[in-house]
């Protein structure tokens, strides 16, 4: 297969994201295809080279039960996403399609979940359309102002990119104190607990729905957005009550919901394991459809903070397709 692309069998025929990781495979294959298009059972051929002489019969019997597994994971994010999801399968399941992006933000927020996904594997290290590390932090700042917009629909309210870097660059405080602003539930004030110098502490993303009478007790959301290994570890779940007693002099009585965003897919079997440790899980056949929807909000004057930051993400998407049309 051309790109460059590998696929790492071990943890394709023995990983336990193995399906998710062959899917993401194909994916990818087709948005850099020539034709924007992959027959899906190149995951079978892809797996046949890499098998030596002795495994080989095991590998073909493997590979062919991997190969109607993938197809019906296709399927599948097809249902979840509709519209928002960026490939066609054909109907008997040979040919995957990539569909442009145009000026569909969910489309376009798969295909960055996607390349982050496919970043903490083997995939695109022998190819030359890999990002280099001055775009993936671009593509993980682009990630954190998506998960901004798919937070604020979620909670039908308004939403502020409170990680670090912060897109107005306001300090950790004043961006805290603005916030407030609109909640008016506790008062923002440095505490003996708080530490001195701070980015974030944790907290990524804040969005609430209010209530006209101003008062406590409405939606509050407070989410981490992960983009690298070992994301579960980094739940906010344990911390919301130190973060409360290290910035409010008057603590807020609203309690807040945590959230952890991911642009990774999500065994069934491991879901209910991780919203337990992290609270409300928005993932990668979550956010396109969610992220789709913010244009209502907007229109309705609520606040997303970047938001017009995302036409650059409809940009990087057509740029890194292009890329890839040249280097064919």
């Amino acid at each position: 297969m051309g790109r460059g692309l590998y696929l790492p069998l071990d943890e394709v025929l023995g990983g336990r994201l193995g399906v998710d990781v062959a899917t993401d495979f194909l994916e990818v294959a087709a948005l850099l295809g020539t034709n924007r298009i992959v027959h899906t059972s190149e995951i079978v051929n892809e797996a046949s080279i890499g098998a030596d002489e002795e495994s080989s019969i095991r590998t073909d019997e493997r590979t062919e039960v991997l190969h109607c597994d993938v197809v019906e994971r296709i399927e599948y994010r097809c249902r979840m996403l509709k519209s928002t999801y960026p490939f066609q399968l054909d109907v008997d399941g040979d040919i995957l399609r990539f569909e442009p992006v145009g000026n569909c933000l969910g489309r376009a927020t798969y295909v960055l979940s996607l390349v982050l996904s496919i970043l903490q594997t083997p995939i695109l290290d022998g190819s030359p359309l890999k990002p280099d590390e001055a775009e993936i932090r671009d593509l993980r700042r682009l990630f954190q102002y998506i998960s901004t917009a798919a937070l604020a629909v979620e909670i039908q309210g308004h939403s502020w990119s409170f990680g670090y870097p912060r897109p107005d660059h306001s300090p950790f405080l004043d961006k805290l104190k603005q916030v407030w602003m609109t909640l008016q539930d506790g008062t923002v004030g440095h505490t003996s607990r708080a530490l001195m110098h701070v980015k974030d502490d944790k907290i990524d993303i804040f969005a609430a729905r209010t209530h006209p009478d101003g008062k406590a007790g409405f939606l509050l959301a407070a989410a981490q957005v992960a983009t690298g290994k070992n994301w579960v570890e980094k739940s906010i779940v344990g911390h919301l009550r130190a973060f409360k007693n290290s910035w409010f002099t008057e603590h807020p009585v609203t309690t807040f919901i945590p959230y952890m965003i991911v642009p990774f897919s999500i065994r069934d079997s491991d879901f209910d394991r991780i919203v337990a440790s992290c609270g409300n899980v928005m993932h990668r056949l979550r956010v396109p459809y969610r992220v789709s929807e913010a244009q209502v909000l907007v229109d309705r004057g609520v606040t997303i903070e970047a938001y017009d930051k995302l036409s650059e993400l409809l940009a990087w998407t057509q740029k890194f397709r292009e890329r890839a049309r040249v280097a064919g």
